[in-house]
Parts: structure tokens; sequence; C-alpha cells
């Protein structure tokens, strides 16, 4: 894997990335596969990438592996709610969904959009 600069122009300004590539053999020959998109790494020129060598270290967290295999498929609400029935709160979000939804259908049936106003002085 090494690191590889992009480059795009926009309104005439040129703006490198960087991104981690590996090499992939395939049948129309080696190609590179983008593993990670990194960003803006202030300080790197476009030939600084030949001469960084990045070590990656992946851990999992057993903890939290176990937890998400346990709660796999269930719906999981964090509230701040004081109602201790789980059945209440479950139907208190499904109704909050409903109206969320029904207000998201308005706006759109209406052609409502955000309209920004410039801020007076008064």
């Amino acid at each position: 894997m090494y690191l590889r600069r992009y480059s795009k122009k926009a309104d005439g300004e040129e703006y490198g990335y960087w991104s981690l590539v590996e090499s992939v053999r395939t049948a129309r020959g080696p190609r590179q596969r983008v593993v990670a998109s990194i960003g803006k790494l202030p300080g790197l020129d476009k030939e600084a990438g030949k001469n960084i060598r990045l070590n990656i270290e992946i851990y999992k967290n057993e903890d939290r592996y176990q937890w998400a295999l346990q709660s796999g498929g269930n719906y999981i609400l964090r509230t701040n709610w004081k109602e201790s029935d789980p059945k209440t709160i479950w139907k208190r979000y499904i109704q909050l969904t409903e109206v969320e939804d029904a207000f998201r259908t308005e706006k759109n049936d209406l052609g409502m959009r955000p309209r920004y106003c410039p801020k007076k002085i008064h």
C-alpha cells in the first residue's frame, strides 16, 4: 500500500488530497484500488508521498463486538424521557417519526424550501 496524491481543479484553483491505495492484479492488468480517502495532509508536497511509511494497526474491541452480536436485529432507543414502560416509549417514538414524515411530505407537496433573508440592522 502507498499514498497517492489526487488533484482537481475547481473555480480555477487546484485542490490536492491523499488516498491510501493498494495495487491489485486483474485480468486487464494491475489496477490501483483506493482503500481509504485521507484528505488533505498539511505540509506534504507532491513528492512527499513517496517517502512516507505508514503503519496501520486494527484492533477488535471484544466487548463491543459481543454487544453487537447480542443486540443484532433489535432497536435500541436512547432517550431522556422519564417513562419506565418500554411499550409507551416505543409508541411515542413511532408517533414522532410519523409526524416528521407528515411534515416532510407537506413541505415537498407545497414546494417549500428554506428561505434565507439577510439580517437587517435595526
